[in-house]
């Protein structure tokens, strides 16, 4: 069904808002809020219902609720002053109180052609010239959606317009079991539900709903084609070969857009444990699709001008100019942000973002010219990670923003706690899993750590902090008395053009470990040069060491030269 009040129109199955003819973007909880409050339009909605129900009964504070429900207004064209569309109920809750018009759905098979010999390869139903018919064995295209009336968002001939979701948007087509036999039929179904449910819980990412998504097959149509009738720019396959006792699954992403693919992986496995197997490998799906998406996002959104960017494209620009670690960049970002914020001021990846980049001014730019101008940069940099979270506190970013900000004022025990809590929430987040590796070996739990950046290493093996990763590889080796295992990866990781004087740092303190004073000494000379003035001092403000760790750290930069 659709409901139709003041200036917009809201389908909740296709999760669209449209206002004045234009579509809205519209976050997870504030469509959450948006349709209960509209189930509910007869009654008032108290605050421990919107608890329960929009955040699954997780604590959450009043002026939390407060916030998102004027973020609501400000979208629907309402206000706390002239509550038209949603009013408030002092001490009770809220009650959508505007007129709603209730349009159901009523769906119009497709004519057959008056001559089936004019439509050549058709079969009788299906939409002439259409490379999705329904011949036997093949996906049937969905039949046009038409309502009374011609309302936005709408063809005149009465069906949707499934134009692109403002955010990434995808479709998981059913695997294809390459043996007929009725186990294979089982495992590909089981991989197709199992990634669909792990994309779904990225929030950032629009899913297709495998009622619709199951009706579709490469075989019956180009990406092109079936990526404009479910309005999703990417398409993901995959087919599924096993025996009794090995397992071989390959998928592939493809842009229905720009066409052909642009992330493909195959997967052999002994089936020890096919449950196990399914978990490993729609983990590693997932973690890719992932990856390479946002990539693709940041690869666009850098070419296109600022003006011409709507929030989430200038988000992943202002990510893309983070991830270069030059003064340069940060400012660039800085008013990518503010055009981002001015956009959307109450989506929660943009704030995370914006506490990056407050963290990488500390970070990077040591005092800050003052003790209070860092002083009051890390205060920043907690701030808004915390807005970040308590705009949703399902978004994993927000808690990697709020991890690396208790950091800065070394409370570790909580940063690691924060890390671990992003990763419960989408377990393919690669970043989480790097920045986990980093709290564990300021904590000395040095194995916990290579654990977790192995894992980051595996999820996303090219990604824009790869060079940190290597790293981070390099000091725990370092620091599990092997320090020669690290100095292949930490000069890999320091000719890598993002590498920052810490870097150089981690460069010089492990060859120092090594026996390779000169080497050593070269490093100290370039982290100097990148930052003058660099000392022992500011380099453990950013890394907070314990002991003994500290210690031989200290002393090996002391002997290079710091």
């Amino acid at each position: 069904m659709e409901f139709r009040f003041a200036e917009c129109q809201f389908d909740p199955a296709r999760r669209e808002l449209v206002r004045r003819g234009e579509r809205v973007s519209l976050e997870p909880q504030l469509f959450d809020l948006l349709l209960l409050l509209l189930s509910a339009r007869d009654r008032a909605v108290t605050k421990q219902e919107i608890i329960a129900k929009v955040w699954s009964g997780r604590a959450v504070t009043d002026a939390v609720i407060t916030t998102r429900i004027r973020s609501l207004r400000r979208l629907l064209g309402d206000d706390g002053k002239k509550q038209t569309l949603i009013g408030t109920l002092h001490r009770i809750g809220y009650r959508f109180v505007a007129p709603v018009d209730v349009v159901a759905e009523r769906y119009v098979a497709p004519a057959a052609p008056a001559d089936p010999a004019a439509a050549p390869g058709s079969a009788p139903g299906s939409a002439p010239g259409s490379a999705l018919g329904s011949a036997p064995g093949s996906a049937l295209a969905p039949a046009p959606l038409v309502r009374d009336g011609t309302p936005d968002g709408m063809t005149p001939s009465g069906a949707l317009s499934l134009a692109l979701p403002k955010r990434p948007s995808i479709a998981v087509l059913p695997f294809a079991p390459l043996d007929p036999a009725p186990r294979q039929k089982v495992i590909a179904r089981g991989f197709t539900h199992d990634v669909t449910v792990r994309l779904a819980r990225t929030r950032w990412l629009f899913v297709t709903a495998p009622a619709s998504a199951d009706r579709f097959s490469l075989e019956t149509g180009s990406p092109a084609e079936i990526g404009r009738l479910l309005g999703v720019r990417y398409l993901l396959r995959g087919a599924v070969l096993g025996t009794d006792r090995r397992f071989r699954l390959s998928a592939a992403l493809c842009d229905t857009v720009e066409g052909g693919e642009v992330w493909a992986e195959r997967f052999d496995r002994r089936i020890d444990d096919l449950f196990d197997v399914q978990d490993e490998i729609a983990e590693r799906v997932v973690s890719g699709v992932e990856s390479e998406i946002e990539q693709d996002q940041r690869r666009r959104a850098r070419l296109s001008p600022l003006a011409s960017l709507d929030a989430w494209s200038a988000y992943h620009k202002a990510m893309d100019l983070l991830y270069r670690f030059t003064p340069e960049a940060q400012a660039e970002a800085a008013a990518v942000l503010d055009h981002a914020r001015r956009l959307d001021p109450d989506a929660s990846r943009i704030m995370a973002a914006q506490s990056l980049l407050h963290w990488q001014r500390v970070f990077l730019s040591g005092s800050l010219g003052s003790a209070k101008a860092r002083r009051d940069e890390i205060a920043r940099t907690l701030e808004t990670a915390q807005q970040s979270v308590s705009l949703d506190a399902m978004d994993p970013q927000a808690h990697w923003a709020l991890g690396r900000a208790l950091r800065l004022v070394e409370d570790l025990d909580g940063s690691v706690e924060e890390f671990q809590r992003a990763i419960d929430i989408n377990p393919s987040y690669a970043n989480a899993h790097y920045t986990l590796a980093v709290g564990l070996k300021f904590l000395s739990r040095h194995g916990e750590a290579f654990t977790r950046c192995s894992t980051a290493r595996r999820i996303s093996p090219y990604d824009p902090l790869g060079f940190a990763h290597l790293s981070q590889i390099a000091e725990l080796h370092a620091l599990s008395g092997n320090p020669r295992e690290a100095l292949g990866y930490i000069r890999r990781s320091a000719r890598d053009e993002k590498a920052h004087h810490h870097i150089h740092a981690i460069a010089a303190w492990c060859h120092e470990l090594a026996g390779e004073h000169e080497m050593a000494r070269t490093y100290v000379r370039s982290a100097q040069a990148i930052h003058p003035g660099y000392s022992r001092a500011e380099y453990f403000k950013n890394c907070p060491f314990r002991d003994p760790d500290k210690s031989l750290i200290d002393d090996a930069l002391r002997r290079a030269g710091l």
